[in-house]
């Protein structure tokens, strides 16, 4: 039988020159965090691509092909940065956070529907920077820096008693597999989260309660693993603070980006300080884990204490 030859695929260049990913792990609060993002000078409109942060970059860290991912991946995203330009498969949904009135200029994209394809040429010159609001992509670091792209992160981090029990009340300890749009895996005839590969049994050993502790309290050690030695295009943020002092941290996030607030940021900032949301107790949400096992519950334990000094990532 013939060899078959080694596939090679053409890298090709980006429209996009440069790309910032607004990531936290799911549930940390990054709705709240993203609408900042747009709402300064130079950036698009945000972006929400599951395809990418919770498809490819995940299936790179199961195998796939990483010269496969960075072709794909880069088609994918000179096809949004074009179509964004032309105000193709532009969301008006006033009510989603990747909708164009989340932006601070809306009105740009009804312009730009009356664009030709050769404005548009000119307007892939223009250093815009593409937002995506992400899932686990400083957990996955590693594989995402193999995709050659020139990104800045805002990493959105939250208590982690406050993360576990969010996990729990969503309902993200069971129910793999119902949502159709969710990548996951298959073992045993058992939908399972691409997270518990290489430790299936242990998936299939811990209840509900026990598993919404293990897996973000891993990926969040994960996360600070791959923190370091990245600090200089990741910046952190507590969610605690940016309900705090929410015009505080968006300094920080325009001295990080350099980037400048326009009179839609502070409708923004508005928006934010009026999350007025009650929190229930911290011990009401420490007693809905009773039953665990007392290895989840020194982990959660632990990982709260480390939280104090945000991990000692700051």
């Amino acid at each position: 039988m013939k060899k078959q030859r080694k596939i090679q695929y053409h890298i090709p260049n980006l429209f996009a020159k440069k790309f910032i990913f607004v990531d936290g792990l799911t549930r940390s609060g990054k709705g709240l965090l993203s609408p900042i993002i747009p709402s300064l000078q130079g950036i698009e409109k945000i972006n929400v691509c599951e395809l990418f942060d919770m498809q490819i970059v995940p299936a790179m860290s199961l195998g796939l092909d990483e010269n496969f991912a960075r072709a794909f991946l880069r088609c994918y995203f000179n096809e949004l940065a074009y179509d964004t330009f032309l105000s193709r498969n532009v969301n008006f949904r006033r009510s989603d956070l990747s909708g164009i009135y989340n932006h601070h200029r809306p009105a740009l994209y009804f312009e730009r529907l009356k664009s030709s394809e050769e404005t548009v040429k000119e307007r892939l010159a223009e250093p815009w920077a593409f937002p995506f609001k992400t899932h686990d992509l400083l957990a996955n670091r590693e594989h995402l820096d193999k995709l050659g792209l020139d990104y800045s992160m805002i990493e959105l981090i939250r208590n982690p008693v406050d993360l576990c029990y969010s996990w729990y009340r969503k309902g993200l300890g069971r129910d793999w597999g119902k949502d159709l749009r969710t990548f996951a895996l298959k073992y045993k005839q058992t939908v399972i989260p691409y997270y518990a590969y290489g430790r299936e049994e242990e998936w299939l050993d811990m209840s509900e309660k026990e598993r919404c502790i293990e897996i973000p309290m891993t990926q969040m050690k994960k996360c600070v693993a791959r923190y370091r030695g990245a600090e200089a295009h990741i910046l952190l943020i507590r969610l605690e603070d940016l309900r705090v002092r929410p015009d505080g941290e968006t300094d920080r996030i325009c001295d990080f980006l350099k980037a400048k607030r326009t009179a839609f940021t502070a409708r923004v900032i508005k928006g934010i300080s009026a999350d007025r949301r009650q929190p229930k107790p911290r011990e009401t949400k420490i007693a809905a884990f009773k039953g665990i096992r007392k290895k989840y519950r020194a982990m959660l334990m632990a990982m709260d204490e480390s939280y104090n000094d945000s991990y000692g990532m700051r």
